[in-house]
């Protein structure tokens, strides 16, 4: 069984893939506008299907975004892809519920992970970004140094190209995002954990929207990226509407 912390701890180890957050703002800003234009080319064939979530299937979709990728082992002999975006920013594929064990191939899954590290960071600010983004999931290992990003595709029934490419890029543009929080927050504010604790951030997009400071013509991805936030905004809603389709909660010993 795939062991994700196990995994996570030793890319730490592999310091050529890690990005460390002590990255000066503007060169985040630089990578927001490089990967805007990365991921506006046209990918080719975008309904063909990617049926196996291994290196000689995936490539050539990262070739298509500019992303170079080659192959690594981790230490109990499984295959995963090393890819850099870049200069300043690299993650992580692991195919994953391969269906031919030994030669890692007919690979239904796949654990995509960013990792990071270099300042201490804010707890409250990393249960916040993942209440903020369910796209993705953020993690700190023990020590508070280390971080990461993860997301886990299935493509069971195989998945196009397009949308393998629109995926990938969507991790890339959270990756950047959770290092912006990260390096921008205060390891001693006085946050509680909660999806609005991005108040910096929520506060500058909803001022620009009120100015209307909004792209015309948005992108697909532009528009990906603006409803990876809107499902908090959902779930509020839902909430405070009296016959919304909600789960409840009982205690089972007390029937409470």
């Amino acid at each position: 069984m795939f062991n994700l912390k196990a995994f996570v701890q030793k890319l730490f180890a592999k310091k050529r893939r890690i990005l460390t957050v002590s990255k000066f703002v503007c060169g985040i800003i630089l990578l927001y506008a490089n990967h805007s234009l990365a991921y506006d080319i046209e990918i080719s064939n975008p309904g063909a299907i990617v049926a196996d979530f291994d290196y000689e299937s995936i490539k050539p979709v990262l070739s298509d975004l500019n992303i170079t990728a080659t192959q690594a082992v981790d230490e109990n002999g499984r295959r995963y892809i090393e890819a850099s975006a870049g200069s300043s920013f690299v993650f992580n594929i692991m195919p994953s519920a391969c269906l031919d064990h030994q030669r890692h191939k007919q690979c239904a899954g796949a654990h995509f992970i960013s990792v990071f590290k270099g300042k201490r960071i804010n707890l409250q600010s990393v249960a916040a970004f993942n209440q903020q983004f369910a796209f993705s999931t953020a993690g700190v290992l023990p020590g508070g140094r280390d971080a990461y990003l993860g997301r886990y595709e299935i493509a069971d029934y195989g998945i196009p190209r397009g949308n393998l490419a629109s995926s990938i890029a969507g991790f890339i543009y959270l990756s950047e995002r959770f290092r912006s929080e990260i390096l921008t927050s205060d390891v001693t504010a006085a946050r509680s954990g909660f999806a609005d604790d991005l108040a910096a951030t929520r506060l500058n997009q909803q001022t620009s929207a009120k100015m209307g400071i909004v792209k015309s013509m948005m992108s697909l991805n532009d528009l990906h990226h603006v409803e990876f936030e809107r499902s908090v905004e959902f779930v509020k809603f839902l909430l405070g509407q009296d016959e919304a389709a909600v789960n409840k909660i009982t205690n089972t010993y007390r029937g409470q």
